[in-house]
């Protein structure tokens, strides 16, 4: 819930340091992994993205929207 409040106060950088936080106590939530992905892509942080989608998809497999995250993360970052 307190990265939800920065990225509404419009402080990206904090809130991607949060759900970080998030995701290494609790892993299992979805929703979180992906607004950390998009909390990445705010910030053209595309090589953490490529780190996190790949994290992601080890938890969730069958989640299509973190191929295509990670295939661009990979593609940006070169």
């Amino acid at each position: 819930a307190y990265a939800d409040f920065l990225m509404a106060e419009n402080k990206p950088k904090a809130a991607q340091a949060s759900f970080l936080k998030s995701v290494e106590l609790d892993g299992s939530n979805y929703d979180v992994w992906q607004k950390l992905l998009n909390v990445d892509w705010a910030l053209s942080d595309f090589e953490g993205m490529a780190k996190h989608s790949d994290a992601a998809l080890e938890l969730f497999p069958n989640q299509a929207a973190l191929y295509l995250l990670n295939g661009t993360a990979l593609y940006m970052a070169k």
